[in-house]
This record gives C-alpha cells, sequence and structure tokens, in this order.
C-alpha cells in the first residue's frame, strides 16, 4: 500500500496552489495538489510539511482537526494507494510560487480550481475541491 499526504492551500484571491507536473508528461499542463509519499519513520503530517517545502518551497502549518483534512483511496491491478490531503497555510516563503523550479519535476503555481480539474489527476483533484470549498 502506498501512502502520500499533501496539502491544500487558498489564496485571498481564490486561487489554489498546485504543482504543474513536468515529469512523463507532454506539453500540456498536469496540476496536482503539492504532495507525495510518507517516507518510512514519517507521519502523514510530517510527510505533507516536508513536500510543501521540497516541492513549493514553502513553510507551512496544518491544522490537525480532522475536519480539514480529505482522504482519499485509490486501488488499481497493481496496488492501493491512500492520498491524505490536509488545508494549511504559508507561514514562511509565499514568494517563492513560481519560482521554485524542480528540474525534470515541475512547479508550483497559483490556479484557479476550476484548472485543477483538467489533468489526468482530475477525479482525486475534484473530490478534494468538493471537500474543501463547497
Amino acid at each position: 500500500m502506498l501512502i502520500s499526504a499533501g496539502i491544500f492551500v487558498e489564496n485571498e484571491v481564490g486561487e489554489i496552489l498546485a504543482f504543474r507536473r513536468q515529469k512523463n508528461v507532454s506539453d500540456n499542463n498536469v496540476y496536482g495538489f503539492v504532495g507525495g509519499k510518507v517516507d518510512p519513520g514519517e507521519t502523514a503530517i510530517q510527510a505533507a510539511i516536508r513536500e510543501a517545502f521540497e516541492e513549493a518551497g514553502v513553510i507551512v502549518e496544518i491544522n490537525e482537526d480532522a475536519r480539514n483534512s480529505c482522504f482519499m483511496s485509490f486501488v488499481d491491478d497493481t496496488h492501493t494507494s491512500i492520498f491524505i490531503l490536509y488545508k494549511a497555510h504559508i507561514v514562511e516563503g509565499a514568494d517563492n510560487i513560481g519560482k521554485h523550479v524542480r528540474e525534470n519535476e515541475g512547479a508550483p503555481v497559483w490556479i484557479m480550481p476550476s484548472e485543477i480539474l483538467n489533468s489526468p489527476f482530475c477525479d482525486y483533484n475534484q473530490r478534494a475541491l468538493q471537500h474543501f470549498l463547497y
């Protein structure tokens, strides 16, 4: 089983923080939430905070109230995945958005919620938006 964690951040104009992925992708923009795999010995919250710094160059605070998290599971022919998304806010590094690029992986961007639905990850993106915005 693969367990991953990430963050959901919304700015004052209604945009959400996303990661524009480039790895193994055509010229189209593929957006997902900032996040990644939980490493051995790490909690999901620790992983989400680490991934925020690695992927977006930001330091975040997470509200650990369960109502501010979204749990999603996916099953395919080879494995089961669990993705935990935490509502967070940026405490340092907000000016890194758009400047912090991970070579051959992608970059963090502010986008309108509708834009994140136009990607191969649209199923879990839609579930997260429904949980946090509607």
